[in-house]
């Protein structure tokens, strides 16, 4: 209780400004997957995980979905209730079996936050599993 408190102070003086300017982690893989396969596995994943916070008190599902056919690739955005583009992932066809993957998300802990490529990267591995 009083860590939600506490988290509530640090996030009531934080700016939609200042989690647009927050550093951003960036993680990059290359998988053996049909990129379109791939894309729908991770969005799904993503947004079926349990309830945890990136930043406010609830789920950070991808709210874009943008397939780009002709470039073969689908792009993935997490945008919160202010609008901040929490998550960006771009995931790439290279040929018909092989993905590379672009993650960049906001590292918002020095906020009071949490940070999404945790999430990111373990819903990745799983993907690049199945």
């Amino acid at each position: 209780m009083l860590l939600l408190a506490v988290t509530a102070l640090l996030t009531a003086c934080v700016s939609p400004d200042d989690l647009r300017a927050a550093p951003e982690d960036t993680w990059t893989w290359q998988v053996n997957q049909n990129y379109q396969r791939f894309a729908h596995c991770l969005t799904e994943a993503l947004n079926s995980a349990p309830v945890h916070s990136w930043f406010y008190q609830a789920p950070r599902p991808i709210t874009s979905f943008d397939e780009q056919w002709q470039r073969r690739r689908v792009i993935l955005k997490s945008i919160d209730p202010l609008g901040v583009e929490q998550v960006h992932i771009e995931v790439d066809g290279i040929d018909a079996h092989d993905t590379r993957i672009i993650a960049g998300a906001k590292n918002l802990e020095a906020f009071g936050g949490g940070a999404p490529m945790i999430y990111v990267r373990a819903y990745v591995d799983v993907c690049a599993r199945a």
